[in-house]
């Protein structure tokens, strides 16, 4: 398994549900963006667990930002569920994903 680089782009695209993050597409392919929501701090931790809860990627973001988008590469990893988990020192959301 290997995952790619994050690209960060703007984006005016709306969460819901008081959500830190909105993932898409969903499900997807080789790629998705996360959106951040505004209680996201510029400093956020990104993990990615696959289905059996392996961490499979983890990196520190540091330019998160209100209305931040980021574009995920994902590749070589097989079809199915993986969680993508943000934290920071206040709270922890985890969504999942699904990998075509």
């Amino acid at each position: 398994s290997s995952l790619n680089d994050i690209a960060a782009i703007n984006t005016n695209e709306t969460l819901t549900d008081n959500s830190n993050m909105f993932i898409y597409p969903n499900p997807g392919d080789d790629s998705f963006n996360i959106r951040f929501g505004e209680n996201v701090p510029y400093t956020s931790d990104l993990k990615i667990y696959n289905g059996g809860g392996q961490l499979i990627y983890s990196k520190a973001l540091n330019d998160t930002g209100i209305r931040q988008n980021k574009i995920v590469t994902i590749g070589n990893l097989t079809a199915g569920e993986y969680f993508v988990q943000l934290r920071n020192g206040k709270w922890v959301e985890t969504q999942v994903i699904i990998i075509r």
